[in-house]
């Protein structure tokens, strides 16, 4: 495409305003304060619509379902380990378990996590089906709870401190007893194998 020489802007007035140009967080910034005008706009709108709305027509949006559609992502695989699944979000670490038995068969797999900033007590950790380069977002998701701390002295406790720990030791129990079941299997697979009566 060609233009005439007269409407492009000179050298003189780009080496004057270079500095007055937006980088990237300036160009972000400006776009989300387009969207938050327009949406204040037309809110008081929206909310007025939505409560004339039949009950029935209103669909309850859980948790999971609203991490996986709004959840922030940290587009990278992360690995589980035996103390859960580290995430770092602005300079803090969080760490992050789930009681679902299934979740630790996934132990050979990487995630990737979608969380609400405002809300890092729960996240979406989502099965990762690419590579570690070239992550990509798989079917299996299992809900993640932020870890909880419990204090080092029994003077310490408060109320609900004992009840955390109980949860924590009931799943490690299904745990142990998941994996021996699991072993006792394989160990009578491999036995029937050597012994011909499969």
């Amino acid at each position: 495409m060609k233009s005439q020489k007269s409407l492009q802007p000179s050298a003189d007035f780009i080496e004057r305003n270079k500095t007055h140009f937006p980088d990237w967080n300036g160009v972000v910034e400006q776009i989300e304060t387009a969207i938050a005008g327009c949406r204040a706009k037309t809110r008081e709108a929206y909310v007025a619509k939505w409560n004339e709305m039949p009950p029935d027509n209103k669909l309850p949006f859980d948790r999971a379902a609203f991490l996986a559609v709004f959840g922030e992502s940290t587009q990278k695989a992360h690995r589980l380990h035996g103390h859960g699944i580290t995430l770092q979000v602005g300079g803090r670490k969080f760490e992050y378990d789930c009681f679902d038995t299934e979740f630790r068969s996934y132990g050979h797999r990487d995630f990737i996590l979608r969380y609400n900033p405002s809300d890092m007590d729960r996240i979406l950790a989502v099965e990762n089906t690419g590579t570690a380069h070239e992550p990509a977002e798989g079917g299996k998701r299992f809900m993640l709870e932020r870890k909880y701390v419990q204090p080092m002295a029994l003077r310490d406790r408060k109320e609900g401190d004992s009840e955390e720990l109980q949860r924590v030791f009931n799943n490690n129990r299904k745990l142990v007893e998941l994996f021996t079941e699991m072993r006792t299997h394989s160990r009578e697979t491999v036995q029937e194998f050597f012994t011909g009566t499969w």
